[in-house]
């Protein structure tokens, strides 16, 4: 094979075929060379491209980089003797006591590594991102010292020490809002209660003036009559409607009965019964009962009757249906 690198060599070439197997003039050295090369690709392409022409080869191929993985942070190159300078920026440590991905970012003493996320150290959220992460102190400190905000959470059991405020807690002596959904505060509700208590209390004073208010304007007892409004005697079988609330008593000697109802032609319920009870002289016995009527009620008096009397709490008769 013709010489493909040299001479005067360069190191832009990679021919594994060169030089030229002539052991009559260099001996073994050729196979020396061409091992030498053919070692160097085996092993640089591993985690490199493999050498070529023209310089061509030996970019880091993708994932080949193997960052630091240990607990304390470097000091030296991976050669365990050249200190760290500007040219290594970049290196990348993961700090296993951590877990933490860093990255060299400034040389110095002591060098800085950078965690490479990019976290967020803020007590107060003021930056409020939605992509970057906070560090794990400062949601400590904002939830111990901050206001959190919560929206449709359910709070199980929550205990509430001091005191509450915001817009959804009033404190209202006269309850104007009228809320459905808002609380009210101790002290107002018991402001609002005693006003009202104190609005509608009544003295004894005032209670005895009421009852006797009641009873001066209570109308008593009419006058006792035996005839309708039109001044008719009241008549057994005859229907007759109350004019006010009253009393009706019947006189009979014998079985007798009186009915009210709502009919004004014949009142249906039965509500009270007279019945005789002979003596042993054998003569019938006069038999008197007395009945509450109220107002609108229609009355029929039925047996063997005597006298029939109305007698109205206040001013009204019986009118005859």
């Amino acid at each position: 094979m013709s010489n493909t690198i040299g001479p005067p060599p360069t190191g832009i070439g990679w021919d594994e075929d060169y030089p030229d197997v002539d052991l009559s003039k260099i001996g073994n050295s050729v196979y020396e060379i061409r091992d030498l090369r053919k070692g160097m690709r085996i092993r640089v392409e591993k985690e490199h491209v493999t050498p070529a022409a023209s310089s061509a080869g030996g970019e880091h191929k993708q994932g080949s980089a193997v960052s630091w993985c240990q607990a304390s942070q470097p000091t030296t190159r991976p050669d365990g003797s050249t200190d760290l300078d500007s040219d290594d920026l970049g290196r990348t440590w993961y700090d296993t006591t951590n877990s933490v991905l860093k990255i060299l970012t400034a040389v110095g003493t002591p060098d800085t590594f950078t965690v490479c996320y990019d976290i967020i150290d803020e007590d107060d959220m003021a930056t409020d991102s939605a992509t970057r992460p906070p560090s794990q102190q400062s949601v400590k400190a904002h939830v111990a010292t901050g206001t959190v905000t919560m929206t449709n959470k359910t709070l199980t059991s929550p205990v509430l020490n001091t005191g509450l405020s915001g817009t959804a807690f009033l404190d209202e002596d006269n309850m104007a809002s009228n809320s459905a959904t808002k609380v009210a505060s101790q002290q107002s509700i018991k402001a609002y209660v005693d006003t009202v208590d104190a609005a509608n209390s009544v003295t004894d004073q005032a209670y005895a003036d009421s009852v006797g208010a009641a009873i001066t304007s209570w109308p008593g007892f009419g006058e006792r009559t035996s005839t309708d409004t039109d001044s008719n005697a009241l008549a057994k079988t005859n229907v007759y409607l109350a004019e006010v609330d009253g009393f009706l008593t019947v006189i009979s000697e014998n079985i007798s009965s009186v009915t009210i109802g709502s009919d004004a032609v014949d009142a249906s319920t039965t509500i009270g019964t007279m019945r005789s009870c002979n003596p042993s002289s054998g003569s019938d016995p006069i038999l008197t009962s007395t009945f509450p009527i109220k107002e609108d009620d229609y009355v029929k008096v039925t047996g063997t009757v005597t006298t029939i009397a109305w007698t109205p709490i206040g001013t009204g008769g019986l009118v005859k249906q």
